[in-house]
């Protein structure tokens, strides 16, 4: 805007004018090729944590943030009917959502359902939700071949795996 009033001779000197533009920080979005997904869920598997790779598949299987994975209670779900509706306050666009779970998200679930913890994946060592879980998921994508790759990107590789297959994204 200064730059425009500066060339239509409205002010003498834009106060910007000096001034470097902005890095541009956008990235682009990571989508996994069937191998890369494939050497993925091998790395999964190899991983001797015994939490974290379930976290990560439950990333991949419903599209859901790391965060609301990590705080996920047992009462948000419903395993009769098979969907996890995430409250508005543990929402990042303050609505409540209900997200479908699949036969494998399922499998996943039943797997620690018996961890006699409030939350689905506690941490084993404090009973607690995980606070960090990047020196696991570091070490699982090195393992997969997948440097580059966010923990963040997963909910788009479940996006793309979802209109791929037909699916809409809502």
């Amino acid at each position: 805007i200064f730059n425009l009033a500066e060339r239509w001779e409205i002010i003498d000197k834009a106060p910007t004018r000096n001034t470097p533009p902005l890095e541009d920080n956008s990235r682009k979005e990571r989508f996994l090729t069937p191998e890369e997904l494939c050497n993925l869920l091998q790395a999964l598997d190899a991983c001797t944590r015994p939490v974290i790779p379930d976290i990560i598949r439950f990333l991949l299987l419903t599209g859901a943030r790391c965060n609301e994975v990590l705080k996920l209670v047992w009462t948000e779900l419903d395993m009769v009917n098979a969907f996890w509706t995430l409250p508005a306050a543990r929402n990042k666009s303050k609505k409540s959502k209900t997200i479908p779970l699949s036969s494998d998200a399922m499998v996943i679930l039943k797997r620690h359902s018996a961890n006699g913890s409030v939350y689905v994946f506690p941490n084993p060592d404090t009973d607690k939700p995980y606070q960090h879980t990047f020196w696991t998921w570091d070490q699982i994508r090195k393992d997969a071949g997948l440097p580059d790759m966010r923990i963040h990107d997963l909910r788009h590789v479940h996006a793309s795996i979802l209109v791929n297959s037909g699916r809409s994204l809502y």
